[in-house]
Parts: structure tokens; C-alpha cells; sequence
């Protein structure tokens, strides 16, 4: 992701801004996220997930829950 002022374009060409107030990084690379977070140069911050590995599946139960996919209407 790349760095700049709050606003700039990041790698996926979105503006920062748009995205979120938090990234949660979950997955296998939570596991080792003191060695790359330090290294990231985005003015967004980024943590690790506390459920690591299993955070997307836990995710995803959840959004099956409230059932993330029905339309308001």
C-alpha cells in the first residue's frame, strides 16, 4: 500500500480515505504481524486479527448469522 497524504490513491488506485478507519489482517500472516506491520507505510492502521488463522471462518459464520446478503428494502 502505498504512502502519502490522507486521501492519496493507494495500490488498488481507492483512496485511502474510502476504505476503512481500520484494516484487520487475519489469516496465516496475522501469526508473524510484528515482523511485517512495522514495515507498512499507510497512514490507515493495521492490526492483526486476535483469532489469526481462524478469523475468516469465525467472519464468515457471523455474516451467515445476520445474513450479510439480504437487501434492505
Amino acid at each position: 500500500m502505498s504512502a502519502g497524504p490522507r486521501g492519496q490513491q493507494g495500490a488498488h488506485g481507492h483512496r485511502e480515505r474510502d476504505l476503512a478507519d481500520l484494516f484487520i489482517a487475519g489469516g496465516g500472516i496475522s501469526r508473524k504481524a510484528d515482523k511485517w506491520i512495522p514495515l507498512l507505510t499507510n497512514r490507515t492502521p493495521v492490526v492483526a486479527a486476535t483469532l489469526q488463522n481462524t478469523a475468516g471462518i469465525v467472519g464468515a459464520a457471523m455474516a451467515a448469522e445476520v445474513d450479510v446478503t439480504a437487501t434492505a428494502k
